[in-house]
């Protein structure tokens, strides 16, 4: 699926194929389109790609037929292309993983985005998790053949994964389009699920469950069961006195219940409750934005440039902490200083 997708961008960027395929496209009388390039946000770029194949597979096709007639080193390739895409199995593969990816797709987008929020990412993870467990079932299995069979219907494409082409050169028996469905449905979901416990793992997920505790606009804002999770977790470097946790969230809601003014309440009065809030802000978030930008600073070559461990979040820590200080700083001094400085590899 890669190679073809990585194919099909190389093919129609250049100018002769990609005017035939506006041609083509103007002809049906629909929206122009182009293939994009798969980048390094793999899950946003192969949605935005195969929502292009399958919106426009007739005219992709189309335009294919007319460059494998061209007397060029393109119409090996575009007749490549035009086999491997004139397949039952490859319409259901692109409308399957397609869907797959559209469960997760806003995750993705706002992992990219410059500034997060983890309690909110928190929800949405929990969420695309349940939705890909859910992957695959009768409803969504009937809805996929649904967009499958439109797609080949409009190309003259016959659905059904028991032709020649599909089969190994040893297999005897016919496999059932329906079964291929679900089949590769449980390929991607699992596919889906193991990157997404990888990334986010369940340790991590319990410590944003805490978090979200502290935060105002959640229902389970200051409750002591979500809390529990928070002080677990740094309970050897918080020293929180949880009797008097306890207390100190009994008198807030009393406040809160009573409708009291809470805003003016003096935090002095709730010791244990603020070492939570100061570990809240003490926690460092970075964006996948925030460091592929830093990725791309060429100039300074470092081990550290590519990759955020312990020691450099340890560092951004204690800058976010320090902010006042670092603010007081003079930019022009600092820079003077790492000039005469012999040795700029740490920076």
């Amino acid at each position: 699926m890669n190679n073809i997708v990585d194919k099909l961008h190389s093919l129609f960027n250049s100018a002769k194929t990609n005017d035939s395929f506006e041609t083509e496209q103007k002809i049906l009388k629909i929206r122009v389109l182009k293939i994009p390039l798969r980048s390094e946000t793999w899950w946003s770029s192969m949605f935005h790609v195969l929502g292009v194949i399958c919106s426009r597979f007739k005219p992709i096709m189309l335009t294919l037929m007319k460059r494998v007639g061209d007397d060029d080193n393109a119409a090996l390739t575009a007749g490549g292309l035009y086999h491997k895409m004139a397949c039952d199995e490859f319409i259901i593969n692109c409308v399957v993983l397609r869907k797959a990816l559209a469960t997760i797709h806003s995750l993705s987008e706002y992992l990219q985005g410059a500034s997060i929020e983890w309690h909110h990412v928190a929800h949405d993870i929990r969420a695309c998790k349940s939705m890909i467990s859910q992957f695959g079932n009768e409803m969504s299995v009937a809805e996929m053949l649904e967009h499958a069979e439109e797609i080949s219907t409009d190309c003259c494409i016959l659905l059904n994964v028991t032709s020649p082409v599909n089969m190994t050169r040893n297999s005897t028996e016919h496999v059932d389009y329906l079964s291929h469905i679900q089949s590769f449905s449980t390929k991607v979901c699992h596919k889906v699920l193991a990157e997404l416990r990888l990334r986010f793992l369940d340790t991590g997920m319990e410590l944003l469950k805490g978090i979200d505790g502290l935060n105002s606009t959640s229902q389970k804002y200051l409750k002591r069961k979500t809390l529990s999770k928070l002080i677990a977790h740094y309970d050897d470097v918080l020293d929180v006195n949880e009797t008097l946790l306890n207390a100190e969230l009994a008198k807030y809601h009393m406040f809160a219940n009573s409708g009291s003014g809470i805003a003016t309440m003096d935090p002095a009065f709730y010791p244990n409750l603020m070492k939570l809030f100061n570990l809240k802000r003490s926690l460092p978030e970075s964006s996948a934005e925030a460091e592929r930008t830093f990725s791309t600073i060429k100039r300074v070559k470092t081990q550290q440039r590519n990759r955020l461990d312990d020691t450099r979040l340890s560092e951004l820590c204690l800058l976010a902490c320090e902010k006042e200080l670092t603010k007081a700083l003079s930019i022009n001094s600092t820079i003077e200083i790492f000039n005469l400085s012999k040795r700029r590899g740490p920076l």
